[in-house]
């Protein structure tokens, strides 16, 4: 126990010893001067490491994706989870453009979250810009035009989306999704005639009139819809496509017909 003691009361000295402090000396206060507030503050812009926008680019895509993922989790969705992750990657899209402006993908990025979380009238400003900063420098201009496209679709303002297509597949000729889109976009916006020509130019005219019949019968113009299928077996008898869907659009006032000799007069 004697000889513990001892050893505790020595290394308690040891230790006293090491945390004994004296004041400086005028000498060596001048030797070792304090630095002055404004060298603290002072911070070489050279010496700080920029993060590339590309990696921004990523960063916001990643984070978006994730917070996708918890917004169709088919158990419970996180809210809050959904909004950390919505937040960060606003916030990666954001500096991206802060480091490369005008970047049509970045602004895409702000779009897609901003109509993830509700907020439309956003989402439509920031496809807008998308779109005029498009010029088919950077890889992802046309991606974002066609993005837009789809977005004015879907909000119905279909001028917007015509030329939102238009712009990407004038950016990306042979890309045939977005000559696709485009022309259901003519057609969706009542521009049945320019959506045929459009379409008769990279397909047959009886697959023309096919996707325009397709088209009217989404938007429940079957009048129409029997108009181009019937016009695109004339082209082409073997279009089984077409023929199918005539059979389709016929069954309806075929079955009223049926229904009506199967009622009882009185």
């Amino acid at each position: 126990m004697r000889i513990l003691l001892a050893g505790m009361a020595f290394y308690a000295c040891c230790i006293s010893g090491c945390l004994k402090t004296e004041a400086l000396t005028a000498e060596e206060m001048n030797k070792y001067p304090r630095p002055s507030k404004e060298q603290f503050q002072k911070v070489d812009p050279s010496q700080v490491r920029q993060p590339k926008p590309e990696t921004c680019l990523e960063a916001g895509k990643m984070y978006e994706a994730l917070a996708r993922s918890e917004a169709t989790n088919p158990k419970a969705p996180n809210v809050a989870q959904q909004r950390e992750m919505t937040w960060k990657a606003k916030q990666a899209y954001q500096q991206a453009l802060k480091l490369k402006p005008n970047w049509a993908e970045a602004q895409a990025g702000l779009a897609r979250v901003e109509e993830m979380e509700g907020n439309p009238q956003a989402a439509t400003e920031h496809f807008h810009q998308a779109v005029q900063a498009a010029q088919g420098k950077e890889p992802g201009d046309a991606v974002a035009c066609h993005e837009a496209g789809l977005f004015y679709g879907r909000m119905k303002q279909f001028d917007l989306s015509i030329a939102a297509l238009m712009k990407a597949t004038q950016l990306e000729p042979t890309n045939r999704t977005y000559a696709m889109n485009y022309g259901f976009a003519l057609a969706r916006a009542g521009r049945y005639e320019e959506g045929y020509k459009y379409f008769s130019k990279i397909m047959s005219p009886s697959d023309a009139a096919t996707r325009m019949a397709q088209m009217s019968q989404h938007t429940g113009d079957l009048d129409r819809a029997k108009q181009y299928a019937n016009f695109a077996l004339e082209q082409n008898p073997q279009n089984t496509q077409a023929r199918e869907m005539l059979a389709k659009l016929d069954q309806p006032a075929v079955q009223q017909a049926q229904g009506l000799e199967a009622t009882p007069h009185p």
